[in-house]
């Protein structure tokens, strides 16, 4: 699945209602109602590399699952982090895009090597490419590309000086970056989870 663009229209996702599905809602509200009190205070234990919208994305079901007991809650902990994997990949994926646009910019280049890709992503000890691979050595160049396959970004030849070399070229980034990566003006706040938000959906 894409980000879809600002001028891509999505079609209404269809399901079929039944009985059983009417049974599980009525369910489903009756414990929200049992336990508001309890969910509206939670602080759930999130794992540990959990940031951004993966994060807010796991409060609630965490919340419900240490609700449930710590059995529970450790199995949710467990899911989760199989699920997204001790790095948030998404997050992780879209920095690099960004950090990969401003190495662009800063070149006034279309096209780079790998090697000077690369070298530009470490410049910055801040940044997590410096540390990446095992053993805190620098993102190579296997790493760039099993981070960039997803967005059919790969390697080629480039002549950036004249010489050839492997690299990568800015027009393949165009698409990537207009989905993911967002000026700052369109982003929405990153506002801690509110539970009075939880009556709104009742």
């Amino acid at each position: 699945m894409k980000r879809k663009l600002p001028d891509e229209a999505a079609a209404d996702f269809s399901h079929m209602d039944d009985s059983t599905f009417a049974m599980l809602r009525r369910k489903l509200a009756r414990w929200a109602d049992d336990n508001y009190e309890g969910l509206s205070k939670a602080q759930p234990q999130i794992p540990v590399g959990f940031h951004n919208r993966t994060r807010r994305n796991w409060w609630l079901l965490l919340a419900i699952a240490e609700l449930a007991g710590a059995d529970w809650a450790d199995k949710a902990r467990k899911a989760a982090t199989s699920i997204e994997g001790v790095r948030d990949v998404g997050d992780i994926e879209v920095e690099l895009l960004s950090d990969i646009k401003a190495a662009f910019d800063a070149s006034g280049l279309d096209e780079i090597s790998t090697a000077a890709l690369i070298e530009k992503l470490v410049e910055d000890e801040e940044r997590p490419w410096a540390t990446w691979a095992k053993g805190g050595k620098p993102i190579t160049a296997n790493h760039l590309w099993r981070l960039l396959r997803k967005y059919s970004i790969v390697s080629e030849d480039v002549y950036p000086n004249g010489i050839r070399a492997k690299g990568y070229k800015r027009p393949r980034f165009e698409e990537a970056w207009e989905r993911y990566v967002m000026p700052k003006k369109h982003l929405l706040p990153n506002r801690p989870f509110d539970s009075r938000t939880l009556g709104k959906c009742r």
